[in-house]
């Protein structure tokens, strides 16, 4: 997966387009699918390199079941 144009830190809506899912999705990933996430304020932010890590046990979760 190719993560070259993403900043390190990524919001929200920056993992709603990467995904291509919609914002409200994305925020009950964050909240409670278990996206690894700190909060600042009233945002998520996700590390670019935990995003990849969440993104690749969960595909790979997916294909083992």
């Amino acid at each position: 997966m190719c993560f070259d144009g993403l900043p390190e830190v990524l919001s929200a809506k920056e993992i709603a387009s990467y995904l291509g899912i919609g914002y409200a999705k994305t925020l009950r990933l964050l909240k409670y699918d278990g996206i690894p996430n700190i909060r600042v304020g009233n945002t998520f932010r996700v590390s670019k390199q935990v995003f990849g890590k969440w993104l690749n046990k969960d595909v790979k979760q997916q294909y083992l079941q």
